[in-house]
């Protein structure tokens, strides 16, 4: 049957000639429009929060050490050469 009529139904392609290019188009439309929302988001946010810079975490470290905060594994623990609640930040 298939033969005498082509493909039809289920067996036809899912795919068809150019269907590829569309794909790869399209995908790049979806990253390009997310890229730029996302650098709009960026542009129009507010400065980064307080509780970010260095100067804050660090006093978060002293603020656990006086008030013993994870006294076996923390920043409170006997001989603690972390970096406690400081992150790489930029600030």
């Amino acid at each position: 049957y298939w033969v005498a009529f082509g493909p039809h139904g289920a067996r036809t392609p899912l795919t068809g000639p150019g269907h590829a290019i569309k794909v790869v188009a399209g995908a790049t439309a979806v990253v390009g429009v997310s890229g730029a929302l996302f650098l709009w988001i960026r542009a129009k946010g507010n400065e980064r929060p307080i509780t970010l810079t260095k100067e804050w975490q660090e006093a978060s470290n002293e603020y656990a050490r006086a008030n013993k905060i994870n006294p076996i594994s923390g920043v409170a623990s006997e001989g603690y050469k972390g970096s406690g609640f400081v992150s790489n930040s930029k600030n």
